[in-house]
């Protein structure tokens, strides 16, 4: 959690984001946006996050406006509002197993849906009685269908809070300090009442919100603690593209060499031969036509030489082309990784920029596997960022193999797509595989449009 000691602000300056080139405000934000901030949503677990920032264009550190924290399953909010100090913790009645976070998410997405399919219909000129015409108007009323489901109701809309309790806080900056403020206070405020009431004094208006607060204390805490332990117990890497030629040998201080510091951070945690991680590098070399093995040697503290063993032959890896050279990147980095969960059983989450650079497509396909057993076998979750046809084509099939759209198996595969105008909406798995959604224009289908091109230029060809 990247202002987890300071949620005053955010930084872009730090390792991940400076390898990922964003570094500043003004980089990170979405310029085609009307609005003059960013916001993230996301899940872990049963908590719903949704945060809101602004800043700068220039600079590095963002002011935090927002952080909403909802624990799905109590259905408890911690709302955060650093620039007013303020915290609100809310129980509300349980109504649906979405939360608010979600359910908007899904309501925002199901527009833009809608707003495409419309924009296709209205732009076309396909007719009425055309098969994609008819399918254009089912995918919409479908759409729209999903929509009128997750919509709230007036009685939603009319649901009261059980509870709602907003304190200021001091000049705190950590989330476990401001926490343990609210605590403090509603605890300090109950008794104080109580004793009033105990008086026959008449309480204030916020005595019975005390009450039921000081009545879930411990669920609150419960709640919050594992929330912050969740949290703090994951870790994200990013592995960028690759695209730096390799020499001989990979010099340690080299920091901008993503190999060199994959083939360090192997080599440093003293990963041998015979165990898990040394036979997963060994494993995927073979699939990926690396060679069989390979032996890391170190030269005077400063370099490392890498000696690829390929049918009986010694190679250095820098001389194995660099699809070679990206494969072998990939799979240190993700043997490394194994091996250290398997120590400190954290949790780790790795966001990889085109793995399929330098690849030709048949290996392209094998990184779905690849990273389908990163998943499934060592329990890593991955993003990745792609413009591989070949890749997600193999998702496909391993959704298939594996019936993971035939319950109670749980797919792991989700594909989410960008068109060219920064539209996105995800791409749904049948059984059989295939999306039920189409892709937008200029990814699956370009191969098909030049062949249909091919075919209509040569009439020898659509004569046979």
């Amino acid at each position: 959690f990247f202002f987890f000691f300071d949620i005053t602000s955010f930084s872009f300056g730090s390792n991940s984001l400076e390898d990922a080139n964003i570094v500043t405000y003004g980089r990170a934000k979405n310029r085609s946006s009307y609005e003059d901030c960013i916001k993230f949503f996301y899940q872990i677990d049963n908590y719903s996050i949704s945060i809101e920032i602004s800043g700068d264009d220039d600079k590095t550190l963002s002011t935090v406006h927002k952080i909403l924290i909802i624990d799905i399953s109590e259905n408890l909010e911690f709302l955060f509002e650093p620039k007013g100090r303020h915290i609100t913790i809310s129980k509300k009645s349980k109504i649906s197993e979405n939360s608010e976070v979600t359910i908007i998410t899904n309501i925002e997405f199901l527009n833009s849906e809608i707003e495409r399919v419309k924009t296709h219909i209205d732009s076309s000129d396909l007719k009425k009685s055309s098969k994609e015409f008819i399918f254009l108007v089912e995918e919409l009323s479908a759409l729209e269908r999903k929509k009128a489901l997750l919509e709230p109701s007036e009685s939603l809309n009319k649901e009261e809070v059980s509870y709602s309790v907003t304190t200021d806080y001091d000049d705190y900056s950590s989330f476990m300090a401001i926490f343990d403020n609210i605590m403090l206070f509603v605890k300090f405020s109950y008794d104080s009442e109580y004793q009033d009431v105990q008086n026959e004094e008449e309480p204030s208006e916020l005595f019975d919100e005390y009450r039921k607060f000081t009545e879930d204390n411990s669920i609150i805490e419960k709640s919050f603690n594992e929330f912050y332990k969740e949290v703090t117990s994951s870790f994200i890497i990013y592995l960028g593209a690759n695209l730096t030629k390799q020499s001989a040998l990979f010099p340690i201080r080299d920091r901008n060499n993503a190999l060199a510091q994959a083939i360090h951070d192997f080599y440093q945690q003293k990963i041998s031969k015979g165990e898990k991680a040394y036979e997963f590098v060994e494993k995927w070399m073979e699939i990926f036509e690396i060679g069989e093995t390979f032996e890391i040697i170190i030269h005077a503290g400063e370099a490392y030489e890498v000696i690829i063993n390929s049918n009986g032959i010694r190679v250095h890896l820098a001389d194995k082309g660099m699809g070679s050279i990206q494969a072998m990147l990939l799979i240190l980095r993700l043997a490394s990784i194994i091996y250290k969960k398997a120590k400190d059983k954290q949790d780790y989450t790795i966001v990889i920029e085109e793995p399929e650079l330098n690849l030709h497509p048949a290996l392209q396909s094998k990184l779905a596997e690849l990273f389908h057993e990163v998943y499934k076998d060592y329990g890593i979750k991955l993003i990745v960022e792609t413009h591989s046809e070949y890749l997600i084509r193999k998702t496909q099939l391993i959704v298939k193999k594996c019936e993971y759209e035939v319950a109670p198996n749980e797919n792991p595969f989700a594909v989410l797509y960008f068109d060219k105008d920064f539209k996105q909406w995800k791409m749904e798995y049948r059984e059989d595989g295939v999306f039920i959604e189409n892709f937008g224009t200029g990814f699956f289908d370009v191969a098909s449009q030049q062949a249909i091109q091919l075919m209509r230029r040569n009439p020898q060809t659509t004569n046979e």
